[in-house]
């Protein structure tokens, strides 16, 4: 199995360590910030030439590549990408209960026989297939890059709890018990041990930030596996200048997938409430999918307030419009489009890759103020927040950009340029080495 991107080898050098990048999804088929830094630093370490990587990641089995006894297949012909099938789930102990999966996985790795398997999250395929990867490959070194709070939170990781909408300050049996009445207190605890006993596999698990490492190591990970690598994104060419504000309306833009926990709810709320009022000051553009992982409520609302199929019905007037998907290749042209970036989360984020970009195009941002956006941002200096889920907020807020413009330029002034995926790629290379290089010898 060669990988025709890849130089050969004619000198007769020793081979390059092959290294696994695994994500849920492939970026091409479920957009999202694990499966997008898996595959930019898949890219990147093609790119270097100093190990081989290989690429697996899940696809909805309703889609049309399959055949009736396929679950691993290649993806693209030119590259080492394959994808997996995925299948019935369980949620709640993120268990994969395909046979036909794990069979095909199996003899998958025993084929490619990587060095280095980097786990890019273990939704859709399973977190105990790292100590399936463990068993097959004893001498190989294992990477956990733990991109959310998924095995804290049997709450889809969101650590809100479910009734009463507030922060969860740590997990704990009779915690969960709270949000998950149907469950005995003792299943958090052996949902606990269950995710530790298979986390354990991994030599390494890196999180995106201190404050998840924290998390994770009260939780009961040991700190001495434990270490931080921060997200990057690629590199992108010097945005245009920014739209001018004092003759047209204010344009905030929101990118990410249209679901509850992304806050889309509380902005449509808002928008109802601008567009009662004529605010034609302010316009807000969404752009973004997966509008069918929302729920039906949202689903509805969304629906009732944009026509998405009539792009004929988009006038200058209207408060809100929807512009469809985007990706990796197009997210810089459709922010410069706009004056704010908005990040409204009602979940606190792991990381938010949506900041970062909007900062590499010189955009100030309007963020919610849980998690990383408000660790990240600081108020009035290189963003504004507001409380997440608070519509009266966040529609002072909109109102105040809209009649302060001298506020996006200052806040403009203050952005740095984010961190890269050759920042990223440099540590996490480092970490692969440090694994791979042989114990030292006791004196």
């Amino acid at each position: 199995m060669t990988d025709n991107r890849t130089r050969p080898n004619t000198r007769h050098e020793a081979p390059l360590p092959r290294v696994l990048l695994i994500a849920p999804w492939h970026p091409q088929a479920v957009p999202g910030g694990s499966q997008l830094v898996a595959y930019w630093l898949f890219n990147a370490l093609h790119r270097s030439r100093t190990h081989t990587p290989y690429f697996l990641a899940g696809l909805p089995h309703t889609s049309p590549i399959w055949s009736r006894r396929q679950s691993i297949r290649r993806f693209h012909a030119e590259t080492n990408e394959y994808v997996f099938r995925t299948s019935a789930y369980d949620h709640f102990w993120q268990r994969n209960d395909d046979l036909a999966l794990v069979e095909s996985f199996s003899r998958f790795l025993m084929r490619i026989k990587p060095d280095i398997v980097n786990f890019h999250h273990f939704s859709n395929l399973g977190v105990e297939f790292l100590s399936l990867t463990r068993r097959l490959l004893p001498d190989a070194r294992i990477v956990m890059s733990l991109h959310d709070s998924l095995a804290l939170c049997a709450a889809d990781g969101r650590m809100i709890k479910r009734h009463g909408g507030k922060a969860c300050q740590g997990a704990s049996p009779r915690a969960c018990r709270r949000c998950f009445p149907e469950h005995p207190e003792d299943l958090t605890a052996v949902r606990k041990q269950w995710f530790l006993g298979h986390l354990s596999a991994a030599d390494a698990c890196v999180t995106v930030t201190r404050t998840s490492l924290a998390q994770y190591e009260q939780w009961g990970l040991p700190g001495a596996r434990l270490e931080v690598i921060e997200n990057g994104i690629p590199s992108r060419r010097k945005p245009r200048a920014a739209r001018a504000t004092t003759s047209s309306p204010v344009v905030i833009g929101y990118f990410g997938q249209l679901v509850d926990s992304k806050g889309l709810g509380t902005l449509l709320t808002v928008a109802s409430r601008l567009a009662i009022e004529n605010a034609q000051r302010i316009r807000i553009e969404l752009n973004g999918d997966n509008l069918d992982f929302a729920s039906e409520p949202l689903q509805s609302r969304f629906k009732a307030m944009i026509t998405l199929d009539d792009v004929a019905t988009r006038t200058e007037n209207r408060i809100i419009r929807y512009n469809g998907p985007y990706d990796a290749h197009n997210v810089m042209t459709k922010m410069q489009r706009v004056d704010w970036v908005i990040i409204p989360s009602i979940v606190p984020e792991s990381y938010c890759l949506v900041l970062s970009e909007a900062w590499a195009c010189s955009r100030p941002v309007i963020v919610a103020d849980a998690g990383a956006l408000g660790a990240r941002v600081t108020d009035g200096d290189n963003g504004v927040k507001f409380p997440p889920g608070n519509a009266d907020a966040l529609h002072a807020l909109l109102t105040q950009v809209a009649r302060d413009p001298q506020l996006a330029r200052t806040i403009k002034a203050a952005i740095r340029p984010p961190r890269t995926v050759g920042a990223m790629l440099t540590e996490y290379r480092a970490l692969y080495d440090r694994l791979a290089a042989p114990p030292p010898e006791a004196s």
